[in-house]
């Protein structure tokens, strides 16, 4: 079975595709050396669910 490559670091992603048995990578595009990080998508402290 072919594997998936994600370009997204999206652990709900990452979590559906183990659940239904699909193998996959991760691109890590941004981790190469003059790349700015990831953005990390996380939700902050009292921060509205519309932010």
């Amino acid at each position: 079975m072919p594997t998936i490559w994600l370009a997204s670091k999206s652990p709900r992603r990452q979590e559906l595709l183990s659940q239904i048995g699909v193998e996959f990578d991760v691109l890590r595009l941004r981790e190469a050396s003059g790349r700015t990080p990831d953005v990390l998508e996380v939700a902050h402290d009292g921060e509205p669910a519309l932010h």
